[in-house]
């Protein structure tokens, strides 16, 4: 999706990076409990996305149409994320 030149290497280390980055950030202001477990699953994850968006765009034909359609459903699961989460809120004041 974003820097359609990069490798699919480099990608996964961006994703790792990523991933332990934030670990380490819990780790250091004492948030809940990081482990290695989480960064090798946030890669996977990372990894099993960059497979669904290839495919899409691959079974689509155009990367600017699959980019198109994954910014809606992005936006869609947002709102419905967000509603849900307003829900949760209000009914266990």
């Amino acid at each position: 999706m974003l820097m359609p030149k990069v490798k699919l290497y480099a990608k996964i280390m961006m994703i790792a990076g990523t991933s332990f980055l934030l670990e380490t950030t819990q780790y250091v202001l004492a948030i809940g409990r990081s482990d290695i477990t989480d960064v090798l699953t946030n890669t996977a994850g990372g990894l099993l996305g960059l497979i669904v968006y290839l495919m899409v765009a691959r079974l689509i034909g155009n990367r600017i149409k699959a980019n198109r359609l994954f910014s809606i459903l992005a936006g869609i699961v947002s709102v419905v994320v967000i509603v849900l989460l307003s829900f949760i809120l209000f009914t266990n004041r």
